[in-house]
Order: structure tokens, then C-alpha cells, then sequence
């Protein structure tokens, strides 16, 4: 039975740690922020979706790539080996925040900005740094610097990944409708098949958001 037992210890020693697919966060009464992986490991094709991860306290929120009316978007900045390559944020679609006489789009509560790494196989050293603002009743510009280092591995999804599939859930899709703006700044949106789940007549609420600043006014 000793000799049992002191097996059964020996392998619980040799298991492999879990690794979590977050770095250390940068913590101030507004926001906590991390840079997160959808795996804990670098698959054999070379790519890894990494994110900001900012969990926002209750009364404040960041901004979208357009901010509106006022504001700033987050800016990431990622240090990569040679050989890596950071695509650009897949912005999670924003939501609309009337702020006074302005409106501006953003987030709030927990909040996930993905872009994807592509490299080689193998380990991966990932350095972020990281600026964005938050606002409430005054903005304050916050930024924090970050660091996740990746073995390489299977790439199989990780403790993190069901932040990356809602994100991705919310994430704006090339629309299957024709789309046309009239001159008096009118826009129409017309498709085939209006009863059906994938038709337009699925649509319960829509609003227009430009990826692009200042080209209507948001207030309207």
C-alpha cells in the first residue's frame, strides 16, 4: 500500500502545471486589464488569436473604433519575434451611448478586442502594450504593458476561449442585403425572402453605425 500510495503521489508530481492563457493584469479603480489567448499553446499552424481584455467597472466605458461624437479607441500595440505577424482588431460591435447633446459608441462591462498572430510553429513570447480611455463623468486615459508567453503545443482551445466565441458572436458579417444610400443621406437596406429566419423580416432592430468618424452625425 506504501508503495501504492507513493506512486500515485509520484505521477500527481510529474503532471503538467495548467497553464491560464492570461497575463498578469494591470489593475486601477476603473478598469482591470490583461492580455488573454483563446489557447494556451501555439498549434501546428502558426496562429494564435490573442485580445485586450478590459473588465470595466460599473459607470464607466471605452470607445469603438469609431468613437462618435467624442472619445478615443483603444490602441494595441504588440512586440512580436521575427517571423510573427498581428492582423488587425476584429472590433466586437459597439453599442450606442448618448453622453448630453452627444452620442458616442462604445463598451461597457467586459469587454474583449481579438486580433490574430500568425508565425511559425513553435513557442511564442507575446508582448502587448496597450493604451485606451474610460470614461463616466470625466475620461481618463489609462495603458498598461503585457506579457504571455505561449508554448508550443496542439493549440487546442483554452480556459479563455468562450470570451473569444462572444466576442466573435458579436462581431459585424459582410450583409447578404443590397444596401444604397440617396442623396438626401437616406439609407435602404432590401433583400430577398423577407419571412424567412435568414430574410430581412428576421431583423427585430437595427441601427447604422460608419466604421469611418465624422461621416454623419451621430447625435441625429
Amino acid at each position: 500500500m506504501r508503495n501504492l500510495l507513493l506512486g500515485l503521489l509520484l505521477l500527481a508530481l510529474a503532471a503538467p502545471a495548467a497553464r491560464a492563457a492570461e497575463s498578469a493584469p494591470v489593475t486601477t479603480k476603473r478598469v482591470t486589464a490583461s492580455l488573454v489567448s483563446a489557447s494556451d499553446s501555439v498549434g501546428p499552424d502558426g496562429k494564435v488569436q490573442a485580445a485586450l481584455r478590459l473588465q470595466l467597472a460599473p459607470g464607466w466605458h471605452t470607445y469603438w473604433r469609431n468613437p462618435g461624437d467624442a472619445g478615443t479607441p483603444p490602441a494595441l500595440d504588440f512586440s512580436l519575434p521575427a517571423g510573427f505577424h498581428a492582423g488587425a482588431i476584429a472590433w466586437p460591435a459597439p453599442e450606442r451611448m448618448p453622453e448630453g447633446p452627444l452620442v458616442t459608441y462604445g463598451y461597457r462591462g467586459d469587454v474583449l478586442l481579438p486580433a490574430t498572430i500568425t508565425g511559425p510553429p513553435g513557442p511564442l513570447a507575446l508582448k502587448l502594450h496597450a493604451e485606451w480611455l474610460v470614461c463616466a463623468k470625466v475620461c481618463i486615459p489609462e495603458s498598461g504593458d503585457f506579457r504571455l508567453d505561449l508554448p508550443a503545443g496542439d493549440g487546442a482551445p483554452g480556459a479563455q476561449a468562450p470570451l473569444f466565441a462572444a466576442a466573435a458572436a458579436r462581431t459585424p458579417r459582410p450583409s447578404p442585403w443590397a444596401a444604397t444610400i440617396a442623396p438626401d443621406g437616406t439609407l435602404a437596406v432590401t433583400g430577398t425572402n423577407p419571412g424567412s429566419s435568414s430574410g430581412l423580416g428576421s431583423v427585430r432592430a437595427a441601427y447604422f453605425f460608419a466604421d469611418t468618424p465624422d461621416v454623419i452625425a451621430a447625435a441625429a
